[in-house]
């Protein structure tokens, strides 16, 4: 046997036993509790779907997924803790539709959400509603159109602050239809939405499940759903792209991510457990019900997803003249 095939014979045993090394390592994860941090304090849309599932994958795994609130800089402070973990599958991040955003809100991020990321799946997605006071000449998306067309500067919007989700809706909605929209912020969603019912303003993007509610009773008229697709939760309501302004598509969505460099066979594994989740009837029941439908794309999908996002925001905001802080 010459030199050059011993070192051969050597490298390829050597790689052997990494691969085995490898392999058993994967197939014992997960070994210990996982942690899920999640941007935002308990009791909201982030923190129900991470609850609900985080339980069910407990189930799945065998392990604890332990849900971990961490409110602080609008989700910047729980994504800045995943970014700087280990990239061994044991610390996790509930990916809301901020994280695309904030490359066009803030200008210095303690990190970067296109890299110092892998994905997992888009787990979840929420249609907003354009609702209007009831006293508004206008049925529908196109009697809207018309009628800001008419009164430039005479119609208004609330919304919950500036940057905030009913904003940049709205933004995109005013942009698509070209028409000129005064704009209210307030302090919260629900502001925004008991101004819109008093008719302290003429309309606001909001949450589906308050909206629909206050439709029931005659307080708002629903125009339509934000989403590509009618909502399940409302399939009588058209959407805004089916309505006249064509091309517009909002939703809030929820998915999972990890810190970069964890590695991909953990995150197909992931994956293919939230699947399994989502299929479950009362998960997809208990979503429907908090206005959410399930998604459960792939990793390369929910990335290619996630920077279409980030690009697409930056110019909504730059033709707002929203101002990064």
């Amino acid at each position: 046997m010459n030199l050059s095939f011993s070192r051969l014979v050597l490298v390829a045993l050597a790689l052997a036993c990494l691969s085995m090394a490898t392999t058993f390592s994967l197939a014992a994860y997960p070994e210990r509790p996982i942690r899920l941090l999640v941007g935002y304090p308990p009791g909201g849309g982030a923190d129900f779907t991470s609850r609900l599932i985080g339980a069910e994958l407990s189930k799945e795994l065998g392990m604890q997924v332990v849900v971990d609130n961490r409110p602080g800089a609008e989700g910047s402070l729980a994504a800045h803790i995943v970014a700087r973990a280990a990239p061994d599958g044991y610390t996790l991040l509930l990916i809301p539709f901020n994280l695309a955003l904030s490359p066009s809100l803030k200008k210095n991020l303690p990190y970067d959400p296109l890299k110092d990321f892998e994905f997992i799946t888009l787990m979840a997605s929420a249609p907003m509603a354009l609702t209007v006071n009831p006293s508004l000449p206008v049925k529908s998306v196109a009697d809207l159109v018309n009628l800001a067309k008419t009164r430039p500067g005479g119609v208004n919007y609330g919304s919950s602050g500036t940057g905030g989700t009913s904003h940049v809706s709205a933004e995109l909605f005013r942009s698509l239809a070209k028409i000129n929209l005064v704009h209210v912020p307030y302090r919260g969603s629900g502001p925004a939405l008991l101004a819109t019912i008093s008719g302290e303003v003429n309309m606001c993007f909001g949450s589906l499940p308050p909206i629909l509610t206050h439709m029931k009773t005659g307080a708002l008229r629903v125009l339509g759903v934000t989403t590509s697709k009618r909502a399940k939760v409302a399939p009588d309501v058209p959407t805004i792209s089916e309505s006249g302004v064509p091309g517009y598509e909002f939703s809030t969505w929820y998915g999972l991510g990890a810190p970069a460099k964890t590695p991909r066979s953990i995150r197909l594994m992931l994956h293919a457990e939230i699947a399994k989740v989502l299929t479950m009837s009362h998960v997809q029941a208990r979503l429907l019900n908090d206005g959410a439908e399930p998604i459960g794309s792939g990793p390369d999908e929910f990335q290619k997803y996630f920077a279409a996002e980030v690009n697409k925001w930056k110019a909504v905001v730059k033709n707002a003249g929203i101002t990064p802080e």
